[in-house]
């Protein structure tokens, strides 16, 4: 048996139980003995043959198994005896059970009698082992079969001295593996490599099979010859061989290109260099006639070489088609060279380009030589050698161009006929000299009779007739006719003031002339279509009208519409009343000089002004920027109120004023009626009363170009005004035309309007062309001038100014019956404060005296306001260097 080479640490246990069982023997004996087993390793279910000899016959050898690696207690094995017989031989079996896996064992040998004793070990499925190898001999690619002594859980590899062998395969019972003979020849050593189940633990083994392996071999042979190849290019061409002899086999193709040959690298149009077939993938036609052999290699010498085959390649047909192509009539065409399609391009070759005409392509080319031929030649590009090329004509179509052919729009006043010329229209889309001279245009909007309400009407147009026509597609668009309203004139005639004295509303009747001879077209009455409208001033209540507009009969060669209007003065407090009138249908107000009147309502009250109406300037007596001409008219209304609560007074109202000059407009506006407010009795003429009324921020502008003129929200009205004639509570009964002057300035101070032009003509104002002016005061003039004299006992409060006008000083001398609060404000005619003359308390009875001494030695009018307890004085005084 092999010599067992035992582990380190198993050695070192065996080695002291061997010194241990040394004491024990007796000494001085020479007789060798041995214990042997079968086989130095078992797979549980397997039984160990024990077998020994040098033996006495006559005495019993004592048995001991023990357990080395692993030493498990539980383990242990109970001693036997052995008889040896004549020859002094023992034997015996031992089973080996499933739980002594992985075990090493001492099997000890001792005679009773004798002492002698003998020693072995061995194992339990330490690891797998090869039992046998069938067949021990064989070529290349032949399959052999290997038993393992035990299971194997998977094999790694199997070596045939240094090769591997191949297609390794382990059978279900772990111990037979089936593997295929690598290449090689002569004697080997076969090795395999693999794990086993080592008690649960995955453990690698190795083990070399005791005999050699005998690989033998046989030289190539080529069976079959490759053979000629004729392909169409694009195609794949093939070369095949079949050969046998000691596998593997190896293969070299080869490829005389006119040279001789030279072996074959993949790559290119190449594959399968080194096998039996050969893949020629997209030869070109420049490859026709190459030859291709193949060189066979084997496991030992010759080599084998085959018979040349010819590879043959015929150009493949291509057809380069011109693209068909349209285009509008008047563009031009230019051809790229690239407008072409192919049919029987392979492998990546291409056209790139071609040689492309065509008599369409000028912009001139005509839609009715459609269609032309698109000629296509001299086709260039890559790989194109392998082709045989021919080239198809395109088509090339001109399509008509759009025309479209747009009518005019046109317009025309109400009462006129429109003739069409056949000629008002325009075109889009002509080209090359191409013209449209004519067509034939209608609308219902074209004669007289055609009303401004039928508006707009279509404008119809067809039938162009030109030169060049045929090129086109053309259609229509319609026009627009709009009928505009003929521009008349209507002059104001209703009512411009109208007193209130009654709760009930009042009624303000408005209404204007129209001229027969100025109606056209059906030339009726009622085709004039009147709107009216009065409106206060902003934030005030609108007024409405109380009835339709009626239209009188002809008279005079005019027309009258008028309208009744209810106003009521709880609403608009005595604002001034701005008067329109709007013309629809048929007509409308033309550039005529009165598009707006400005009238007044009034309710007589104590310290109450109001009035509206028209004037006529007097150029010559005229001042400011603006000032006025032989055209200018001015409309005006105004109204302004005082209250007095206490020491308190309260100035309320407002004033509208449209100041014509040429052909210009400009209105003055202002909600802010304030103090200085008086009214005054003229002095020379009793019963007519003059009133002051200062408008601050107010609003002055050019109408038509909407010019601020500086005065936008900050400058000031004054108004001066004479009540001489009815309606009027202090009128007097045909006293003639009441007057009123007028001064505008802007934010600085500078003159936009001025009834006088210096200063001895403040007093005299314009009388009024129409309307009329109400001036009321509840009790006695208060500003009346008195005389001057000592008065013992005042029974009422009292006031003399002096002297008027003056020239260095005025003086004030003011008494009252008891002790008050007196006070004495002096302002310009623009309403700013000069001065407060006086400001405290007077004693009753005692005559006071204050004096003003203008600082500016200007000429110029003052107005005057004082209180004396609940009373009040104002007046105006003239100040002359």
């Amino acid at each position: 048996m092999k010599a067992k080479i035992l582990p380190r640490k198993t050695a070192w246990k065996l080695l002291m139980l061997i010194a241990y069982v040394a004491m024990l023997a007796p000494t001085g004996f020479a007789q060798e003995v041995t214990i042997f087993t079968d086989k130095d390793d078992y797979y549980p279910g397997e039984w160990v043959v024990i077998t020994g000899s040098g033996w006495e016959n006559d005495e019993s050898v004592l048995i001991n198994l023990t357990h080395i690696e692993p030493n498990i207690p539980d383990h242990t094995h109970d001693p036997w005896y052995l008889y040896p017989d004549a020859n002094g031989e023992i034997y015996d079996e031992w089973f080996v059970f499933d739980d002594e896996l992985g075990t090493t064992f001492w099997l000890t040998a001792t005679g009773t009698t004798t002492g002698l004793f003998a020693e072995t070990t061995f194992t339990d499925g330490s690891e797998p082992k090869i039992n046998s190898i069938t067949p021990l001999s064989g070529v290349a690619g032949d399959d052999i079969t290997i038993v393992l002594n035990q299971p194997a859980t998977s094999i790694s590899s199997v070596l045939f001295g240094l090769d591997y062998g191949t297609n390794i395969s382990l059978d279900v019972d772990g111990k037979t593996i089936t593997v295929t003979v690598p290449n090689g020849s002569g004697l080997v050593y076969v090795t395999v490599n693999g794990y086993w189940d080592n008690k649960g633990t995955s453990t690698y083994f190795t083990d070399t099979f005791k005999d050699q392996f005998n690989i033998g071999c046989s030289s190539p042979t080529v069976n079959t010859d490759p053979t000629n190849q004729t392909i169409t290019y694009g195609s794949d061409a093939t070369f095949t061989i079949t050969a046998s002899g000691t596998a593997p086999l190896g293969y070299q193709w080869q490829v005389d290109e006119g040279s001789g040959y030279i072996n074959i690298v993949n790559g290119g149009v190449y594959s399968g260099a080194t096998s039996p077939t050969l893949t020629i993938t997209g030869p070109t036609v420049a490859m026709s006639s190459y030859q291709y052999q193949c060189v066979v290699t084997g496991q030992c010498n010759p080599t084998a070489t085959s018979a040349a085959a010819t590879l043959t390649v015929n150009p493949k047909a291509l057809e380069v088609i011109a693209d068909n192509q349209s285009k509008t009539y008047g563009s031009a065409f230019t051809f790229l060279g690239t407008e072409f399609t192919t049919v029987g391009l392979v492998n990546s070759d291409a056209v790139t380009s071609a040689t492309i005409t065509s008599d369409g392509a000028p912009a001139t080319a005509t839609v009715a030589g459609s269609t032309y031929d698109i000629n296509i030649s001299a086709a260039v590009g890559s790989g194109l050698g392998n082709y045989t090329i021919t080239y198809t004509k395109g088509a090339f179509t001109v399509n008509p161009k759009a025309l479209e052919v747009i009518a005019d729009n046109q317009t025309k006043t109400y009462g006129s006929a429109f003739t069409f010329a056949g000629t008002e229209f325009t075109t889009v889309g002509l080209v090359n000299s191409d013209a449209v001279t004519s067509a034939t245009i209608t609308s219902d909007g074209a004669p007289a009779t055609a009303t401004v309400a039928g508006s707009t009407y279509d404008i119809n147009i067809s039938a162009a007739v030109g030169s060049g026509l045929g090129n086109y597609s053309i259609t229509y668009t319609k026009g627009a006719f709009t009928v505009n309203p003929y521009q008349i004139c209507a002059l104001y005639n209703g009512s411009l003031f109208v007193t209130q004295d009654g709760s009930s509303p009042a009624v303000f009747t408005v209404s204007i002339d129209v001229q027969a001879n100025d109606l056209v077209g059906s030339m009726n009455p009622d085709d004039v279509i009147v709107t009216f409208n009065i409106k206060p001033d902003d934030n005030q209540a609108d007024a409405e009208s109380s009835s339709s507009v009626q239209r009188s009969e002809l008279h005079n060669g005019l027309y009258t519409y008028s309208q009744d209007w209810s106003i009521d003065l709880d609403d608009i407090e005595g604002s001034p009343l701005e008067i329109t009138w709007e013309l629809s249908g048929n007509y409308t107000l033309g550039d005529c000089d009165e598009v707006m009147a400005i009238g007044a309502v009034a309710r007589p009250t104590d310290n109450f002004v109001t009035g509206g109406g028209y004037y006529y300037p007097d150029p010559a007596n005229t001042g400011g920027s603006i000032g006025a001409d032989e055209t200018s008219r001015v409309n005006f209304g105004l109204a302004a109120k005082m209250t007095t609560k206490g020491k308190n007074q309260k100035v309320t109202g407002g004033v509208n004023i449209i100041w014509r000059k040429g052909g210009e407009k400009w209105q003055a506006k202002s909600n802010s009626a304030s103090l200085p407010f008086l009214i005054y009795e003229l002095t020379d003429e009793e019963g007519v009363y003059r009133a002051e009324v200062l408008y601050t921020s107010a609003n002055v502008r050019q109408l038509e170009t909407n010019n601020a003129g500086g005065a936008e929200g900050s400058g000031t009205i004054a108004i001066s005004v004479v009540d001489r004639s009815e309606p009027g509570s202090n009128g007097t009964p045909d006293g003639g035309p009441d007057e009123i002057g007028i001064v505008i300035k802007d934010s600085k101070g500078n003159l936009l309007v001025s009834y006088y032009t210096t200063p001895d003509q403040a007093n005299t104002l314009e009388f009024l062309d129409g309307g009329n002016i109400q001036v009321h005061t509840g009790s006695k003039n208060k500003s009346a001038e008195i005389t001057s004299s000592l008065i013992s006992t005042v029974e009422s409060p009292t006031l003399t100014v002096y002297p008027n006008p003056f020239s260095d000083r005025l003086r004030f001398e003011f008494a009252s019956p008891e002790t008050v609060d007196a006070r004495i404000d002096l302002y310009d005619m623009n309403g700013r404060l000069v001065k407060t003359v006086f400001e405290g308390t007077i004693e009753g009875n005692v005559m006071n005296q204050a004096d003003f001494i203008p600082a500016e030695q200007v000429s110029g009018t003052y107005l005057y306001h004082c209180t004396i307890g609940n009373e009040t004085f104002t007046g105006k005084v003239i100040f002359k260097r």
